[in-house]
């Protein structure tokens, strides 16, 4: 294997708070290699994806070089980077060439309004699971996001606040505790806040369903966020004031509300103790548990992992109650299960196409 080849693996172990949150433009992507190369000792794979990045182009090259020579020392860089510049006692010496101590200053302007800024600015991402895929992410604060099947999220943080967009699907929250950034989920016409917990959102139907296992979180509708409130004013007269209200939601409770905003219903959040809350997330451990639902709803929440079409097309059928517990995609098991233990039959209409009966053909 060649030290490119060796490089290229290792690039390809880095954290994914390097390789995924790298901004696109190349200056920006300069400034941040920059930003983490001057952090305390960084790991060998997170040299060797620098190194990979900076051989990538002659833009790259150019483009970390001269932010290496405003930016001055910088920690580590001298085992990774020929030094750019050394100290003089009339200025700064950079690459053979005097800059005077004015000039200094205006690096440091520059600095100040355009390096720094880049920093700071929001870290984003966006991560999708296909039929039948889950996926586990560690985020770049350490709290941990648990992607269902057939879902989508957008990731953005920033200085003051960790903001997640929950586009479709279902995502398991546990979240570190950061008093100085809040964090917010936003799904449908609504936002959970929280600063340490743990917690579900899901885009179900019409409405969006929040679970929470730990801690408590703020939940927030449209229709919740502007109403009208009776107060005082200065001097002592009754006017309506606009406020947001949050509703505040437990561990071991369940909050609903629409996904769409609709003016005419205003339908808030509404919540109620979540009934076999370990049944609703078992999709985390990789199972789906039923207990009495109708084999409609079984067949419902089944078909979320499988590319399987399963059909019920006779209404007695869909309406009768079934349950078990199946590892999540495996339809052979479903299929068995129903045909030995109530007597619903599998009927093969194509390859992707099951109905389900109750008489064997």
């Amino acid at each position: 294997m060649t030290i490119q080849d060796q490089q290229a693996e290792q690039a390809g172990q880095v954290d994914s708070a390097v390789s995924e949150y790298l901004p696109q433009d190349t200056e920006h992507q300069a400034a941040r290699w920059l930003a983490i190369l001057d952090g305390d000792n960084p790991s060998a794979e997170v040299v060797a994806a620098f190194q990979q990045w900076k051989h990538e182009s002659e833009e790259h090259r150019k483009a970390f070089e001269e932010l290496v020579e405003l930016w001055g020392d910088v920690n580590c860089l001298t085992s990774i980077e020929p030094p750019a510049k050394t100290r003089s006692s009339k200025g700064w010496l950079f690459n053979g060439w005097m800059m005077p101590a004015w000039g200094a200053a205006f690096s440091l302007f520059v600095l100040a309004t355009w390096v720094f800024p880049l920093f700071n600015a929001p870290q984003t991402a966006v991560y999708t699971t296909q039929t039948g895929e889950q996926q586990t992410l560690l985020l770049p604060d350490q709290s941990t996001l648990v992607l269902n099947t057939n879902s989508q999220i957008e990731v953005s943080y920033r200085h003051d606040r960790r903001v997640l967009t929950l586009q479709k699907g279902e995502a398991h929250f546990e979240v570190v505790k950061d008093p100085e950034r809040p964090f917010e989920v936003y799904a449908g016409s609504g936002r959970v806040r929280a600063i340490g917990t743990a917690f579900t959102v899901r885009l179900h139907n019409e409405n969006v369903a929040v679970f929470v296992t730990e801690g408590v979180v703020e939940v927030l509708s449209q229709a919740d966020s502007v109403q009208p409130k009776l107060q005082l004013d200065s001097d002592s007269n009754a006017v309506l004031a606009e406020v947001s209200e949050a509703v505040r939601v437990s561990a071991g409770t369940k909050a609903v509300y629409n996904q769409v905003y609709s003016p005419v219903e205003k339908q808030g959040v509404s919540v109620t103790p979540a009934k076999d809350l370990h049944k609703s997330l078992a999709w985390r451990e990789g199972t789906l548990v039923f207990k009495g639902e109708t084999l409609g709803e079984v067949i419902k929440e089944f078909s979320r992992y499988t590319h399987l079409s399963i059909v019920v097309p006779g209404k007695k059928l869909r309406s009768m109650k079934v349950g078990g517990v199946f590892k999540v995609g495996d339809t052979v098991a479903l299929l068995d299960a129903l045909e030995n233990s109530f007597g619903i039959y599998a009927k093969h209409i194509t390859d992707d196409i099951i109905y389900l009966v109750d008489e064997k053909d």
